[in-house]
């Protein structure tokens, strides 16, 4: 979003623009489907990502229980809750993040930040509900 206001700006893209993430699909679901999936299970999420540089990207990885009572209307503060430890692990060259599921059952979001190595950045996010 920041390359595209710095277009419009200037009439010139920045001399290296951010990654983008296009989508992350999470048991080849998207994150406009109802994904459900069980408890301390492995699972795999696909990341697809582009660099308009061809840099180097890095991935990033939380899992965060999905808290809706935080969001609040009229700009509240919203507290981010502790990570789930699911032994993230990110195969960028394959654009795949593999990770156990948590042991709770009940809503999360599988976050996945893309960085290029130039301070630039890209995200998304992908809810799910854990089942036993």
């Amino acid at each position: 979003m920041m390359d595209v206001m710095d277009f419009n700006w200037t009439g010139k893209w920045p001399a290296n623009r951010a990654p983008r993430l296009d989508s992350i699909f999470l048991d080849n679901k998207s994150r406009l489907q109802d994904i459900h999936i069980k408890a301390g299970k492995p699972y795999i999420a696909h990341v697809y990502t582009h660099d308009y540089d061809n840099d180097t990207l890095t991935y990033t990885v939380t899992v965060l229980p999905d808290m809706p009572d935080l969001f609040r209307d009229g700009g509240d503060k919203e507290v981010t809750p502790p990570a789930v430890d699911c032994k993230a692990v990110a195969d960028v060259p394959n654009g795949t993040v593999t990770f156990n599921a948590p042991e709770k059952p009940g809503p999360y979001r599988i976050f996945v930040y893309v960085h290029d190595g130039h301070n630039h950045a890209a995200t998304a996010n992908v809810p799910f509900l854990v089942e036993k």
